[in-house]
């Protein structure tokens, strides 16, 4: 018998709603939790859940589990099933970044711990995601193992010789599983490359995987299995062991606490969340489908979440010119190129960073309240001028922010606060928070109640653009609801900006991430001509301002530059093509968007397909890198199209042929854009073949 009427359950929208798909329920000792679109299921086990199965219920496919060992394994705790189990499910209204949803929530005791794991059902989303909270946890629990055998095959008939952390386990049956683990790089102040992807068969052994992604699909079938990790990257996660997954035959574990054994005896702890998801298993619907998970993540919202930001530290100058009649003339360029925002970076705030040009600046660590005041010199009237021009020219206001890391974050309360007020009071629509370091589970937990305060009192209108450039830093993957993420700084002064090398960090992350997610910066291509080869036709001067500008288009574009710094000519250029890159940001970024044709490597045919979630239209965006080949070209498209009309003004034909687009006269250094229909009434199914 069902034992559904012994747990508690509440349903904040109402208890008298239709019979929706999503739905936590227990029935004996099995307990499942379902989106409508993917199942999992559960021994009970006292709370101490062990996974017996997957379902993906479109495809009517299911993986049953070879054991039940629990998800969660602690080092140093033997307990291996709870008590004082209980599920408590709550509906959870909708609110500006989050759809409805059903929040069920497990608590236990697992020996002397006690913990509990929040999981979130959105309705027919492809995955479910869990978050791990532990109290009274050892600090043996989180010190660093090594599972890895090495000793002779005889020594070992395949059992591990050590322990992990474990926070979530698939006991896949079958010997014939590949796993695809990708890994990711912020810190772009240093890396240049931030993808990279590897593959293993899984055996009888151990094998340590790094990444925020694994993909698993067994030899011989259709389906794929998908597995986050949102945590930041790597080495940037709190007690990383040097890996994040696990892999053996019949076992694969997700490792990695998120904090230090010292970090236990402080009370509740939460361990770096988890999705689990299934898809049809080639590449393409993959990544369709992390689209559709990543929509419950964030919903876009195209007033608030779709920009063209400029920030004036582009040109080094940095906050050397930074004053009223300076900003005064940035905003009304910004409005004759037709931008939507204006950044004031680093420099507007009376309290002087040590990136600042004047010799005084000293803060980064350590601000007061007073610092976060109006520069009283560069800015006697306050920020209110500003505010006024902004407002009449049609322009959105964002600022620069460092969080106080004194004492993990101890001063968040009053940092949330600032920041609060300056939307309330100015109305600014957007803060850039950069310097953040997070060394401790405390500093973790005073960041995140620094972003959801400013969440809750904004109503999630004050966008935050995340700073990934250095430090120790959230990343792609974690605290990664507030905004979208300023991914790079470039600059022609020190020769390391080039337009395909932007385009081609977007395109790698866009196999992975929503492209239109992140900040991606066009220069002023006429300064600093000297920093670069003569003759070089992928230096930032040979491409041109609209080439530099278009290669940002799947992303946000950020004019990473002082406005009033362009010449005439470039300013025209640059006006006509956001004129009519405006006409289709909103809905472009509410898209799918994908990357297709070659990796950019300055010769390539490359650019990105966005797809409706009818998958009946979009857009594509095709570049023809400088170095490419001549003749016509035909690209495979990840969903097949039959109709193709321009977008951009020049735009040559495009026609469809064999599965993709082929395209005959595109120039060398140029791009276009097309929008692209479905008419065969096939438009629901991908075409990945090409691909």
């Amino acid at each position: 018998m069902s034992v559904l009427a012994l747990v508690p359950v509440m349903l904040l929208a109402g208890a008298q709603q239709a019979p929706t798909p999503e739905a936590a329920r227990l029935e004996g000792d099995r307990l499942v939790l379902t989106t409508g679109r993917v199942t999992r299921e559960f021994r009970w086990n006292g709370g101490h859940i062990a996974a017996t199965l997957l379902r993906d219920e479109d495809a009517k496919r299911e993986w049953r589990m070879a054991g039940d060992k629990p998800d969660l394994a602690l080092p140093g705790v033997a307990a291996e099933s709870g008590t004082g189990g209980r599920l408590t499910v709550a509906r959870v209204a909708a609110d500006a970044i989050e759809p409805a949803h059903l929040l069920a929530t497990i608590t236990a005791r697992i020996g002397a711990v006690g913990m509990t794991r929040r999981c979130k059902l959105f309705r027919h989303s492809p995955a479910i995601g869990c978050t791990v909270t532990l109290e009274n946890a050892p600090a043996a629990a989180f010190a660093r193992a090594d599972s890895r055998g090495t000793g002779m095959i005889e020594d070992d008939a395949g059992g591990a010789k050590g322990h992990a952390f474990v926070t979530d386990r698939l006991a896949l049956a079958g010997r014939h599983w590949r796993a695809d683990a990708v890994r990711f790089f912020a810190a772009t102040d240093h890396n240049d490359t931030l993808v990279e992807r590897s593959s293993t068969l899984l055996y009888r052994e151990d094998k340590a995987a790094t990444g925020n992604i694994l993909l698993l699909r067994e030899a011989g079938t259709d389906g794929a299995i998908f597995v986050l990790k949102q945590s930041p990257a790597a080495a940037d996660q709190i007690g990383w062991t040097g890996r994040d997954f696990l892999l053996r035959t019949g076992d694969v574990r997700v490792t990695g606490s998120g904090f230090a054994g010292s970090d236990a005896a402080a009370g509740a702890v939460d361990a770096y969340s988890v999705v689990v998801g299934v898809a049809n298993g080639d590449d393409i619907s993959i990544q369709l489908t992390l689209r559709d998970h990543f929509a419950t993540v964030r919903r876009y919202d195209p007033a608030r979440d779709s920009m063209l930001m400029s920030n004036t530290w582009g040109d080094r100058s940095r906050d050397s010119r930074m004053n009223e009649t300076f900003l005064l003339g940035e905003i009304d360029a910004a409005a004759e190129l037709g931008l939507t925002h204006v950044q004031l970076d680093d420099g507007w705030q009376a309290g002087l960073s040590r990136n600042s040009a004047n010799r005084a600046g000293e803060r980064w660590e350590d601000w007061s309240a007073e610092d976060w005041r109006p520069h009283p010199t560069r800015f006697p009237n306050g920020l209110a001028p500003m505010v006024a021009r902004a407002r009449e020219r049609g322009i959105k206001l964002g600022l620069w922010f460092n969080p106080s890391q004194a004492n993990d974050y101890a001063a968040w309360a009053r940092d949330a606060d600032i920041l609060i007020g300056y939307w309330r009071d100015h109305g600014i629509a957007a803060v850039k928070i950069d310097g953040v370091q997070v060394e401790s589970h405390a500093a973790e937990t005073n960041l995140a109640a620094f972003l959801d305060r400013i969440r809750r009192a904004t109503g999630g209108q004050l966008v935050v653009n995340m700073d990934v450039t250095a430090g120790r830093r959230p990343g792609y993957f974690h605290r990664n609801r507030y905004g979208n993420i300023f991914l790079e700084n470039r600059y022609t002064d020190w020769g390391n900006y080039y337009p395909h090398r932007t385009l081609r960090n977007l395109w790698m992350l866009g196999h992975w991430l929503p492209p239109q997610w992140f900040q991606a910066e066009f220069l002023n291509v006429a300064r600093n001509p000297q920093q670069y080869a003569s003759g070089d036709p992928l230096a930032p001067g040979a491409v041109g301002q609209v080439g530099s500008f278009a290669a940002t288009l799947a992303a946000q574009p950020l004019a990473w530059m002082e406005l009033n710094g362009l010449d005439a000519a470039a300013r025209k250029q640059l006006a006509a093509e956001i004129a009519t890159y405006r006409t289709i940001r909103e809905t472009l970024h509410g898209q799918a968007i994908l990357p297709i044709g070659a990796m950019p490597d300055g010769a390539a045919w490359t650019g990105f397909q966005s797809i409706a979630s009818d998958r009946c239209s979009g857009f594509l965006i095709v570049y023809r890198q400088p170095l490419a080949e001549s003749g016509g070209k035909i690209l495979p498209l990840a969903v097949s199209a039959d109709a193709f009309a321009p977008v951009t003004s020049g735009a040559p034909s495009a026609m469809a042929s064999d599965g993709g687009v082929r395209i005959d006269s595109l120039e060398k250094g140029e791009h276009a854009i097309w929008r692209w229909t479905n008419r065969s009434g096939q438009c629901n199914k991908t075409d990945t073949t090409k691909l």
